[in-house]
């Protein structure tokens, strides 16, 4: 349960930075309320686990340096908020690219591969 508290802080101060950055049509509530599901995130962490793999497994991908715990539950929130069609392309690309601005390919691939399997 700690671990579901804690993904949704990630998720709520994302979601306040996305929506204080004029991302419109962002939802905080639902946002927050999926984030303590746990059947979502159950779904999420296994559809993102594939990506990682296939990530991995591709030769042409730039690994993102997500070496510390926080810049990893960034990511991952992140990308939940994407997945879970909470942000947009254009949003999750910004940010990103904020913080890891030499990894534009990274960011697309990962986009387009949360994308083609979105809840």
């Amino acid at each position: 349960m700690k671990m579901i508290n804690r993904f949704k802080v990630m998720v709520t101060a994302l979601m306040l930075s996305l929506v204080l950055t004029a991302c419109a049509g962002l939802t905080v509530s639902q946002a927050i309320k999926d984030a303590n599901d746990p059947k979502v995130i159950k779904a999420f962490e296994k559809e993102i686990m594939v990506i990682a793999k296939a990530a991995s497994e591709d030769p042409n991908y730039k690994r993102i340096p997500l070496d510390s715990k926080n810049d990893q539950e960034w990511f991952t929130s992140l990308a939940f908020l994407l997945w879970d069609n909470k942000t947009t392309t254009e949003a999750f690309m910004k940010e990103g690219l904020t913080r890891f601005p030499e990894y534009k390919s990274s960011f697309v691939y990962i986009a387009e591969k949360v994308n083609a399997i979105k809840k």
